[in-house]
């Protein structure tokens, strides 16, 4: 027998009506519309799963939100195309795809999404996450790396797609999602305090692989370069990375480019460079292969990335 107590969909170009429906699901916020040169469009897919509501969200326009988490309730949020830039109790988190972001009651939360944006958004009542004090001086927001967090986003992604199926019962895979956001808290304490070691080994790795990877950029390599450099095999490094992150090091090597090439986007004035120019500097071609994997990522095109700089 399917859980899902009742589900709704709300579309609306709007963008008042849409605040006032995510309020009602996510807790109170004041909201501001960045674009609004750029038309604005939502739709919300709202479920209830037992205690907790799952929200699909697709929206098109930049928006501002800044609330504080109410205490009754922790929100999970896994974007699907897109990002979003937080700040959370003052610290930055960049949420993009194949990454989470958690948000305790209590947290105080500033964010900006980019202008085109899917994710889906688990609202978990605070009885869920067992004791408060299994939370205390716990810091960490971002599920970015880990295979528990690989696990927890499949799950999630096996929540959703339960959703629209007759046949399943919805709260099997939200139990499953609570007891993985719960094993990653503990996983990245006993991290934090060295007492998993090829989990520090292998974490520390990814640490000096970025860094590198980092420092070279702007230049075409390998795997095979990358292993050299760090003094491990290949496969090691390979595994490391599709185990910590479920994805390879030249997927990640692409992910930082992108984050660069939309630094150097919002940052160097036309002028001075052309956007086919910041590709190169990113060690990216300009080809439209590349450019729609950069619409997937950010949720704007280059040319969007270009005019925001050129708007402020």
């Amino acid at each position: 027998m399917a859980a899902t107590s009742h589900s709704a969909r709300l579309q609306s170009v709007l963008f008042d009506e849409w605040a006032e429906n995510l309020a009602q699901s996510l807790g109170n916020h004041r909201s501001t519309l960045l674009t609004p040169e750029i038309p604005f469009s939502s739709c919300l897919r709202i479920s209830q799963v037992g205690q907790a509501t799952v929200l699909a969200i697709e929206g098109t326009s930049s928006v501002r939100l800044e609330r504080v988490q109410p205490l009754d309730r922790a929100v999970l949020w896994l974007p699907r195309q897109g990002w979003v830039k937080e700040r959370l109790n003052g610290r930055p988190v960049v949420a993009e795809p194949g990454s989470a972001m958690l948000c305790l009651p209590g947290d105080e939360l500033v964010g900006e999404s980019s202008p085109s944006l899917k994710g889906v958004s688990v609202v978990l009542p605070a009885s869920l996450l067992g004791e408060p004090s299994g939370w205390l001086r716990f810091q960490s927001r971002h599920l970015r790396e880990g295979t528990e967090v690989v696990a927890l986003l499949h799950s999630a992604l096996d929540l959703v797609a339960s959703l629209g199926q007759a046949s399943a019962d919805p709260r099997f895979f939200l139990a499953t999602v609570v007891d993985q956001l719960l094993f990653w808290r503990d996983l990245v304490r006993d991290v934090s305090h060295n007492r998993v070691g090829d989990a520090v080994d292998r974490r520390r790795l990814i640490a000096c692989a970025r860094d590198w990877i980092e420092a070279h950029l702007d230049q075409p390599f390998r795997v095979t370069d990358l292993a050299g450099a760090l003094y491990v095999s290949t496969r090691s490094l390979q595994m490391s990375f599709c185990e910590q992150l479920g994805h390879s090091p030249l997927e990640e090597a692409r992910r930082l480019r992108f984050r660069r090439l939309r630094q150097q986007l919002l940052t160097t004035p036309a002028a001075q460079a052309s956007i086919e120019s910041l590709f190169r500097r990113c060690g990216l071609t300009g080809s439209a292969h590349t450019r729609r994997h950069y619409l997937e990522w950010c949720g704007e095109t280059p040319l969007q990335s270009r005019a925001r700089a050129l708007d402020r």
